[in-house]
């Protein structure tokens, strides 16, 4: 008989199959929620990568800008100069008053949604500065001022050398009595740097300024110092001022030698001596003499004692590397691109002009424009026709790396000659010459008032007489205010046959010089207002020009503002705290 059939299996197997079901769907619920939850924390930790990212950005733009701008101008550009399109920063804080400064931020990232906030507080420590020119003159090996030449000061700031100072308005500044002030002063300082280097005075070459000598100093004629002079060896004071009754040296005299002065010489400071002193002064101060040599005064008492010297610093001549900066750029070219512009209209014979190779500027009477892109000049060279008129050419710059600047725009030229001819520097205009410069007849370089031209030369610089550097344009233009408005720097090193670098004449010549492996001669008719660095240094001074301008070095005391000098220590910058924020 058969058994009646009650479907408990299939029921069985439907619940079974309806509990997995609901199971597996429970399960790929949970696994869709964890990959929404993973998601959103990877979103989450990308917001917060690209607000760390912002804070690394703003670290490293204020690294790049602390040299050469204020912090204020730093903590205004933040927020668009780090803009990015997955985060942004605003400032919140900025203290100016405390050292060290601090800048407080927020940067906000952002993934898909997803925001993080963080904030950062970043400490800014001040680097110690140091000018490219601390002293007027600086003959590393030793220096010779002879003639009339004179070593002084004065401040562009306030207007030109030797005249009535002007604040930036116009308007004449006054001392307490009321009296207009003389753009002249007494900080043309001078020294050496390289072990048993002497300086020497002859002549009618008085000195406004600090001296010192690695190695010896020695005066005659006329000659006088207006400051204190110190030598790591002798002082040999045989000078005596024209005035008879004016002073050889206003201050003080610090050997770490022996010091000898002529009996009619007088000194108006305190004389110190490691060895002995020799001679006698008049109106002196005291003396401090390591010896059994005691000195003789006429006003003054000797104090006994010891004295160890001056101890000035011995220091490497360049400065700034100028060899290595300089490797690689023999044979480097521009390339010049002819224009319509017509020089003259009617073809010239060779006696009318001068010319040399490639990429020389040489027509008399032009007026030729230089700015940091392009640069005009003549080449006789490019005229296959020689009656066909004269062209103008123009010189594209090439991108090279330039005095520590990585691949600004440089004017290449092989030699570089004037002759009754001008350039006019409008910008931040940077030349190479591979060859020679050479100025003549009358040359100029004008540049506009807030422009400037730094020229690298590895050949030789001349100049003549009649060479002038002066700035000309719009009177309210803002002036430079750290530098001059020509840099002349030479690779040029000194041989038997070629010694010297720079052999510079001519009035009114606003520019620094730097020439540390070659001798600098500025010659009888030169007044150069800047400064001046070379291996050695002479200046052999003249009367003064037509304009009143005395002849020698006048040093520019605003190059003292300066802070990318060598040596100069930048900013310490480092994170004070970096932390989640919360809205």
């Amino acid at each position: 008989m058969k058994k009646s059939q009650n479907g408990f299996v299939l029921i069985s197997v439907l619940l079974i199959t309806t509990i997995s079901t609901i199971y597996a769907f429970s399960e790929i619920k949970g696994n869709l929620l964890q990959e929404r939850i993973g998601g959103n924390q990877q979103k989450e930790m990308n917001a917060r990568l690209m607000a760390e990212r912002g804070v690394f950005e703003v670290f490293e733009y204020i690294q790049l800008k602390q040299g050469n701008t204020s912090r204020a101008v730093i903590t205004a550009a933040l927020p668009s100069a780090v803009s990015h399109a997955q985060f942004t920063i605003s400032n919140e804080f900025y203290n100016s008053s405390a050292i060290p400064t601090y800048i407080t931020f927020i940067s906000t990232g952002e993934d898909k949604g997803a925001t993080a906030y963080l904030k950062a507080k970043i400490s800014i420590k001040p680097g110690t500065k140091k000018p490219k020119f601390e002293k007027g003159v600086v003959g590393c090996e030793g220096i010779t001022l002879s003639g009339s030449g004179v070593i002084d000061s004065f401040n562009s700031e306030f207007g030109d050398y030797n005249s009535f100072k002007k604040d930036s308005d116009g308007t004449f500044i006054l001392d307490g009595n009321g009296h207009k002030i003389i753009n002249k002063g007494n900080k043309g300082n001078t020294g050496t740097v390289v072990a048993g280097a002497n300086i020497k005075l002859s002549g009618d070459s008085p000195i406004n300024g600090n001296v010192e000598a690695t190695g010896s100093f020695e005066s005659e004629g006329s000659s006088f110092v207006n400051g204190n002079v110190s030598a790591n060896e002798n002082i040999t004071i045989n000078a005596v001022n024209s005035g008879n009754s004016d002073p050889s040296v206003t201050k003080g005299l610090n050997s770490g030698g022996d010091v000898t002065v002529n009996q009619n010489a007088i000194i108006k400071g305190d004389i110190n001596a490691k060895e002995a002193f020799n001679g006698a002064i008049t109106n002196g101060g005291n003396t401090l003499i390591d010896g059994n040599i005691v000195a003789k005064f006429n006003n003054g008492t000797n104090t006994g004692g010891i004295y160890a010297g001056p101890d000035i610093k011995e220091l490497e001549c360049d400065d700034i590397g100028i060899s290595a900066q300089v490797s690689g750029y023999e044979g480097l070219k521009g390339s010049g691109v002819q224009t319509d512009k017509n020089i003259f209209s009617n073809a010239r014979t060779d006696a009318d002009w001068y010319y040399t190779n490639d990429l020389t500027k040489n027509t008399h009477g032009v007026e030729f424009s230089f700015s940091s892109g392009q640069a005009e000049y003549f080449n006789d060279a490019h005229r296959t026709d020689s009656s066909a008129p004269l062209k103008l050419y123009t010189l594209a710059s090439v991108n090279v790396d330039f005095l520590g600047e990585s691949l600004p725009e440089v004017h290449v030229f092989d030699n570089f000659t004037l002759i009754d001819q001008d350039i006019v520097i409008d910008g931040h205009v940077k030349i190479l010459v591979t060859g020679d410069f050479d100025a003549q007849n009358g040359s100029k370089i004008k540049v506009n008032k807030g422009s400037s031209l730094t020229i690298v030369v590895l050949g030789q610089i001349t100049t003549d007489d009649g060479f002038r550097i002066i700035e000309v344009g719009d009177s309210t233009a803002t002036a430079l205010v750290d530098r001059s408005p020509v840099e002349f720097y030479s690779a040029h090193t000194s041989t038997v046959d070629k010694p010297i670098a720079i052999d510079i004449k001519g009035r009114d010549l606003s520019a620094t010089i730097h020439a540390v492996l070659g001798h600098v001669n500025i010659g009888a008719t030169a007044s150069l207002k800047g400064a001046v660095r070379g291996k050695t240094v002479t200046i052999s001074g003249g009367d003064a020009g037509d304009n009143g301008l005395e002849t020698g070095m006048h040093y520019d005391e605003k190059l003292l503002k300066s802070t990318q000098g060598p040596g100069a220590n930048p900013a310490i910058i480092k994170y004070a705290s970096i932390y989640y924020h919360y809205n």
